[in-house]
């Protein structure tokens, strides 16, 4: 009975409910009978009353400002910071870059400049290397025409003493060895000297006499004696003079070396080279070793005489350079028998100057 009851009191509160809505439809319907859909569906955006903002002004106020300097007092000491960090770090990278640049092209300036320097250095020092070499060739040159000539005159000398001496040898005065040695050192004059060279040219003073004669007149002060025992030992090729004359060079002044080394380099002529080989067997060191310089000395000449030759000279030249070639090979014989035996320790190079010597046969 209470269930029935409580379901009608809810069935009637729903039709009391449906009823109202149904006449809240009905009388909406007849207002917006007399209106279009256009005017149902019209939208507007509010607007603000007329005159509403009269009387409000930020005027007098600091509110932007303010926040302005609050923005800029927060942001910018950090970013402006990292700003100026960045950038000079940028403007450091860039300057570290200009400067190793310059210093790059400042050093390959550098390296240029010594380069040309160098270069320039080379070129003058090889031309007057070659000037030097030029000079020294016609010295050299000049040197050997004046020795042969003096050797010439000597040798004509001596055959036209040999001539008169044969005709007049009955009157010729004959002298003990020191009395010949009293003579020129008491008075040496070119008329006694030149006797003293006769007599040893026609055996009637003993050589070795003729030598310390010699000998006693170069090693005098006087410049005039000097030069009288100079002559009379360039009148004499011997391996005893040779001997004298590369033991004299040993304190010789700057003068004397150059009159004994124009001596002693009259033996490479072909006449007398094989003098030269005797003193490499003599039992003389120091006589031995200025021979085997002599022999090297003409032996580079002789290799740089056919290297001029090779583009062509006169016919005379390469005549006279096969000749002393030819001469010089008589020597064979004898630096096989010094590099065997290491006479006066000079093995080596005799080695060496036999191997020179049979190239430039070769290409002689």
């Amino acid at each position: 009975m209470e269930n029935i009851n409580s379901k009608w009191l809810v069935s009637s509160v729903v039709g009391v409910l449906v009823i109202m809505l149904m006449f809240s439809v009905t009388k909406t319907l007849n207002v917006t009978s007399n209106k279009t859909m256009g005017d149902l569906l019209q939208v507007s955006m509010p607007r603000p009353v007329k005159d509403m903002l009269i009387g409000f002004s930020l005027e007098g106020r600091n509110i932007i400002r303010e926040i302005e300097e609050s923005i800029t007092k927060k942001a910018t000491p950090q970013k402006a910071l990292q700003n100026k960090k960045a950038k000079a770090k940028v403007d450091k990278l860039k300057q570290a870059k200009m400067k190793a640049a310059r210093e790059a092209a400042r050093k390959q300036a550098e390296i240029v400049k010594q380069r040309e320097k160098a270069f320039q250095a080379r070129v003058i020092e090889q031309a007057e290397r070659y000037k030097q070499s030029l000079q020294l060739q016609e010295q050299e040159a000049n040197q050997r025409a004046q020795v042969q000539a003096q050797y010439e005159a000597v040798v004509a000398w001596q055959k036209k003493s040999n001539s008169q001496s044969t005709d007049n040898k009955a009157e010729k005065e004959v002298l003990t060895p020191s009395q010949w040695k009293s003579l020129i050192l008491a008075q040496p004059t070119t008329e006694n000297v030149k006797k003293m060279i006769l007599a040893m040219t026609s055996g009637d003073i003993d050589l070795q006499t003729y030598l310390n004669i010699s000998e006693s007149l170069i090693k005098d002060n006087s410049q005039e004696k000097r030069k009288m025992g100079l002559w009379a030992l360039s009148s004499v090729y011997r391996v005893e003079a040779y001997t004298l004359a590369s033991h004299l060079m040993v304190d010789a002044d700057t003068d004397l070396q150059k009159s004994l080394t124009d001596y002693m380099y009259n033996y490479n002529r072909p006449q007398t080279i094989t003098i030269l080989g005797q003193v490499l067997k003599a039992q003389d060191t120091v006589a031995a070793s200025s021979a085997a310089e002599l022999i090297s000395k003409a032996v580079q000449e002789l290799q740089t005489q056919q290297q001029s030759q090779a583009s062509g000279s006169n016919q005379s030249t390469t005549q006279s350079t096969r000749l002393t070639v030819t001469a010089y090979q008589n020597l064979i014989p004898t630096l096989k028998y010094v590099a065997a035996q290491n006479l006066n320790n000079l093995s080596q190079w005799a080695q060496t100057m036999l191997s020179q010597l049979q190239k430039i046969a070769t290409t002689a």
